[in-house]
């Protein structure tokens, strides 16, 4: 019994900790009270998942770029990147209204894809190598309103076939949070005012997602800092 009343205890105390919001729908969670980050859990069917996970990892090495930077370490490329490889139609799958209209469905928020003229609209971020990750960071805006990201998990193992060690952090409250995704689930957040960070990979394990990146009101903003900022990230994630 008092091991009983000792795990209730822990469960209980985790959830309050990470201010997690249930939903009646089983395939979604709201990660804290003020609602600016949500997993949205078998994003896609299964058997459409697997089709676009196995083409993803016979061609990525094909086509990917490493990049190490003060910023990230890692490989990625982007929408732009794309138009003459077999990505292409795969970033097609998911940049079209079937998403937006889940993402709606699920967590009740009306968002667009930014302009594809942005390259960070939908890309592939690759992490593969021992100490492959992305450093703390708030990402820059450049449209009016708020800016989302969404990660979609493709891949994210280790050598034991359990999580790879490269965990979503986020700060709150003075307070370091992670979370580790399972595949075919997307983390979506409002990535301006969340403070986050990937941790690093250890040797054997491998993460690979699909970044893409949502705004309520996409009107561009003239900021030249900003505009600036953005190129350089840019600059370190694409080349």
């Amino acid at each position: 019994m008092k091991l009983f009343v000792i795990i209730f205890i822990l469960f209980f105390a985790l959830f309050y900790q990470h201010n997690y919001i249930l939903s009646k729908k089983s395939n979604r969670l709201i990660i804290n009270s003020d609602r600016n980050l949500y997993i949205i859990y078998n994003f896609i069917p299964n058997n459409e998942f697997l089709i676009l996970k196995k083409e993803i990892l016979q061609n990525y090495k094909k086509y990917f770029t490493r990049r190490n930077s003060i910023i990230r370490k890692g490989g990625a490329f982007s929408y732009i990147d794309t138009i003459n490889t077999p990505f292409n139609k795969i970033f097609k799958s998911l940049k079209n209204l079937k998403t937006l209209e889940k993402i709606q469905k699920e967590i009740g928020l009306e968002l667009q894809f930014v302009p594809a003229t942005d390259p960070n609209v939908i890309s592939l971020l690759i992490y593969d190598k021992e100490g492959d990750g992305i450093n703390w960071h708030k990402d820059s805006s450049e449209y009016y309103g708020n800016r989302w990201a969404g990660i979609y998990t493709i891949v994210n193992t280790n050598n034991k076939n359990g999580f790879s060690s490269s965990d979503f952090l986020y700060q709150k409250d003075n307070k370091i949070f992670k979370i580790n995704t399972f595949e075919n689930s997307l983390l979506i957040f409002k990535g301006n005012e969340i403070y986050h960070k990937i941790s690093k990979l250890k040797k054997g394990e491998k993460r690979i997602v699909i970044s893409m990146l949502f705004c309520d009101v996409c009107m561009p903003i003239f900021d030249i800092f900003n505009i600036i900022k953005q190129k350089i990230i840019n600059l370190s994630f694409y080349g």
